[in-house]
């Protein structure tokens, strides 16, 4: 049994499809909660001077070192944000759970 191959041809098949799924992939992907200074001061719309001072109180919350790490969810909760399909306090308070983590 003989097989004819054109390999160019293949080749490029492999190579259209392997793009077209990791494109699709990428595209479909969530993006990461976690961002860095320059992006959370983006992010949160805060004077940058501003937003450094509110890390060094703690009233903002930052991970790392000298290069903090922001969480998105972290900073809502800490200027008071609320995501969609979140339940207010009192919605929790009524369905017994507690708003302190």
């Amino acid at each position: 049994m003989r097989l004819d191959l054109d390999l160019d041809r293949l080749v490029d098949e492999v190579a259209t499809r392997v793009a077209t799924e990791l494109a699709h992939r990428i595209a479909s992907e969530a993006p990461s909660p976690w961002m860095a200074m320059k992006e959370a001061i983006a992010y949160t719309r805060i004077p940058a001077g501003t937003f450094r001072k509110w890390v060094a109180a703690g009233r903002i919350p930052a991970h790392g070192g000298r290069r903090k790490l922001f969480h998105r969810h972290e900073l809502d909760a800490a200027l008071g944000y609320r995501h969609p399909g979140a339940a207010s306090p009192q919605a929790q308070r009524l369905n017994g759970k507690s708003g302190a983590a």
